[in-house]
């Protein structure tokens, strides 16, 4: 694996939110863990794309960075809505389709990460753009696609338009990339993503079919540490504590105690962990974490172990206990099986330590 060197130039993270409290929420955390877990000989450049932060939030926000590491960076970019109008929004928002020009929005930058709202980093992100390939546009982390046992809407949709290229192989996950903005700026990537979607409006996944479409060929694929999506790490297919991780689906700021175990409950954790060195203070009253703050705080893994434990998320933490202990999995795969299973058969069963 390679390690970081002292960086002559910044790095530079972009993240995207509109109003939505909690993307706003999410979008500070992310950025947070990001520096948290630094190294000290790199320095950081947060690009904020704003699709609609409120000017209060976005001073939270820029608080709660310098908090954490004191020489970072915020630099804010008004994104206006209305350039989107023509397309169809995603769950709701129109900031999905910032991404797609930051190679114009960022001239003086040469390569840039993408994290979504929902991602976490655990590693070194000086780590991350060792990995940067000039003949690459894009750098992702593979999708889910060919787990999948039946084609999905992506697949059929693809099939139906033999024209556009599509491989199930190098179809990447667009909610943590690393962009190569000097190529796709020689390539006018921006220009062809939009003119991509005016010809094909009804696209499933708005800004991830149309970087895989518009780049293809040119997509390099990330180590499985960078961008693992959650539900890998939960059955145990990653084996390798992860440097970022996608929680696609999820929207871990929404605290639940029945749904928030394993992985999404470390991330309640960590979110405290950012916000409480920052001060209460910073926190937005509408934040979700803020109701949940009470309850994480009486925690008993707060009393005995220092954040730099929990916060790598070994690889045991993503297991729940019948997967961590042997016997339990061995009896629990014998009542779903309606057989016995002996104890020594189990350690072959994928996914054990």
């Amino acid at each position: 694996m390679p390690h970081p060197t002292p960086n002559a130039k910044p790095l530079h993270l972009a993240l995207a939110s509109d109003g939505n409290p909690g993307y706003i929420a999410g979008l500070t955390v992310a950025a947070a863990s990001a520096l948290r877990h630094l190294s000290p000989n790199a320095s950081l450049i947060v690009h904020i794309l704003d699709c609609g932060i409120p000017d209060a939030d976005f001073a939270h926000i820029e608080a709660v960075l310098r908090k954490v590491r004191a020489d970072v960076t915020v630099r804010r970019h008004p994104i206006n809505p209305a350039d989107f109008k023509d397309f169809p929004p995603w769950k709701g928002s129109l900031a999905v389709y910032a991404r797609l020009i930051l190679p114009e929005l960022l001239p003086e930058a040469d390569w840039v990460c993408y994290a979504d709202c929902d991602i976490l980093f655990t590693g070194d992100l000086a780590e991350l753009f060792t990995y940067a390939t000039e003949d690459a546009l894009l750098l992702g982390h593979i999708d889910v696609l060919r787990d999948l046992p039946n084609p999905t809407e992506q697949c059929a949709w693809f099939a139906a338009r033999p024209e556009l290229p599509f491989d199930i192989n190098r179809y990447i996950c667009s909610g943590f990339i690393l962009i190569n903005l000097a190529a796709c700026r020689a390539e006018d990537i921006t220009r062809r993503s939009l003119e991509f979607l005016h010809t094909y409006p009804d696209v499933p996944f708005v800004d991830q079919d149309t970087l895989n479409s518009v780049c293809f060929g040119r997509i390099g694929l990330l180590p499985d540490a960078w961008g693992t999506l959650l539900f890998l790490l939960a059955d145990c297919s990653v084996t390798t504590i992860p440097g970022a991780i996608h929680f696609a689906d999820v929207a871990p700021w929404v605290y639940s105690p029945k749904k928030h175990t394993g992985l999404a409950n470390v991330y309640q954790r960590t979110a405290y962990h950012l916000y409480d060195c920052a001060a209460d203070e910073l926190l937005p009253k509408h934040s979700p974490f803020r109701a949940a703050m009470p309850r994480l705080r009486g925690l008993w893994w707060r009393r005995h172990f220092p954040p730099s434990l929990w916060l790598r998320l070994p690889r045991w933490m993503a297991a729940p206990p019948w997967v961590r202990d042997p016997r339990r999995r061995a009896k629990r795969l014998w009542k779903r099986r309606g057989e016995p299973l002996q104890y020594e058969h189990c350690h072959e069963e994928k996914g054990m330590p």
